[in-house]
């Protein structure tokens, strides 16, 4: 992608594109109340040429339960299929595998990493992702002529 040259914008979900409710025992998600002003700031990435994708921890929730609840949300269709990755960010292996899957493994400085938790940014930017808080800052960065906020 021309603009800034990034490429890939990665997100957490929890906390970063809504607050994620489960079930009194955990084991299921019951719904995501997307926060507000999602649905149109990743309508405006991708308008934009950025490939959207997923990083999260879904715990012992199953795939296709968070991909549901995602779909309910009105978020699933957002994002790349292949781009969609499920672990713990607990390291820069994940972040790593990310960008790999994105075809940037020799540029991950390409791929920006959307997530609420300091410590899982920090891990993304070891791992050579730029990274932001909030998905209103990954419009700041798509709209910056440097790429940087």
């Amino acid at each position: 992608m021309e603009t800034n040259k990034l490429s890939t914008v990665f997100f957490d979900i929890g906390e970063t594109l809504g607050s994620v409710r489960l079930s009194a025992s955990a084991d299921r998600i019951e719904r995501i109340d997307v926060f507000p002003q999602v649905p149109g700031i990743l309508r405006a990435l991708g308008t934009r040429g950025a490939r959207l994708g997923i990083i999260s921890n879904r715990g012992s929730i199953g795939e296709d339960q968070v991909k549901q609840a995602l779909d309910e949300g009105g978020l699933l269709s957002f994002f790349d299929p292949a781009l969609i990755i499920f672990g713990r960010k607990d390291s820069t292996a994940i972040f790593r595998e990310a960008a790999r899957l994105a075809d940037r493994a020799d540029a991950p400085q390409s791929c920006l990493f959307v997530g609420e938790n300091p410590n899982e940014r920090d891990f993304a930017a070891l791992a050579g992702l730029r990274t932001v808080a909030s998905p209103r800052d990954a419009i700041e960065v798509l709209s910056s002529p440097s790429g940087n906020v």
